[in-house]
């Protein structure tokens, strides 16, 4: 079997509460021998165990930062949030796709640098788009949203 696009960047992104987690949960899930997701760094302080973050102190972010350790970074709540290059190509190297988990901003800085195709930017953002929400109402894929999702990174036989 062959992975219908593999070496690609695939980026979920929304605000909070627009269903990301679930959306990257059924992908892992159904596509992990196909797809890694890459952890975010972070200075800010562990939550809970099992967070998908590598804690960073703020020195070294900073320095990993202006090494152009970084594919997009930002500062949230005081803290900082960044995407490590190394895993990336790592990933693409291996011949899997990345899957990102990041803000409109880091979408933004990654497709700034032409590492993804906007032509070519998946079935997420119309799945995922819902204008009409409430503020702090949060969203509800259907079994269909996923489906939709899942053969978008489904793999294909030779």
């Amino acid at each position: 079997m062959v992975f219908k696009r593999s070496n690609q960047i695939y980026i979920i992104s929304g605000f909070s509460g627009v269903g990301k987690g679930s959306l990257l949960n059924a992908v892992m899930e159904n596509m992990k021998e196909h797809v890694e997701l890459v952890k975010s760094c972070t200075t800010r302080l562990p939550r809970v165990v099992g967070e998908n973050y590598t804690f960073l102190s703020v020195e070294d972010f900073e320095k990993l930062n202006q090494e152009g350790g970084f594919l997009e970074m930002n500062i949230y709540n005081g803290n900082y949030y960044g995407t490590p290059r190394k895993e990336v190509e790592r990933i693409l190297k291996e011949g899997k796709s990345v899957v990102l988990e990041i803000d409109i901003n880091g979408y933004k800085q990654i497709l700034s640098q032409k590492l993804i195709n906007k032509e070519n930017e998946g079935v997420s953002k119309e799945t995922l788009a819902q204008p009409s929400l409430s503020v702090g109402e949060k969203v509800t894929l259907t079994d269909s949203d996923l489906q939709q999702v899942l053969e978008e990174f489904s793999p294909t036989a030779d």
